[in-house]
């Protein structure tokens, strides 16, 4: 598929190479600062470093960067057939979720959180996304909240109802 011209031409191209190239630089110079001392604290579970999820979303950021220059400079067209609106849906389903599940409660709002993010994503099979986002919830809650002991997040607002 042949690159599809912009307005502006190489002007904008290398634009796209400049902020790329600072994007990468930073994340990697955000990487590179929580192998330091200051995160050397007493670890959660185990192996599991406190800046494991950090350094994850900070990878993910890496390859997004190195995927802005590439492009740029090879013409890929990575995004071009990719539709915004599900993904759109997904994104404000984890958002209202998360948001949701520190004010009501993990065993409330998780299965319908679950529910929602199978119609975000378009499954039409309802009898199976209604027993998925039930057994879900009550198979992690039982694992983990009873018989592991890990915390899940409780009602806060449990004077409301």
């Amino acid at each position: 598929m042949a690159r599809k011209p912009t307005t502006g031409g190489a002007a904008v191209r290398g634009l796209d190479t400049i902020f790329g190239a600072v994007s990468l630089v930073i994340a990697l110079a955000l990487m590179a600062h929580t192998f330091s001392d200051q995160y050397d604290v007493n670890q959660l579970f185990g192996d599991v470093s406190t800046v494991f999820v950090p350094r994850a979303l900070l990878v993910l950021w890496i390859i997004c960067s190195a995927i802005i220059i590439a492009r740029d400079n090879t013409g890929m067209e990575v995004f071009n057939d990719i539709r915004w609106g599900p993904w759109g849906r997904v994104a404000g389903v984890l958002t209202a979720t998360t948001a949701a599940v520190w004010a009501f409660g993990f065993l409330y709002v998780m299965p319908l959180g679950i529910f929602a993010l199978g119609w975000a994503f378009g499954y039409r099979r309802w009898g199976w996304l209604a027993l998925v986002s039930v057994a879900g919830p009550l198979t992690v809650w039982l694992i983990l909240g009873v018989v592991a002991g890990v915390p899940l997040p409780e009602a806060r607002l449990t004077g409301l109802f």
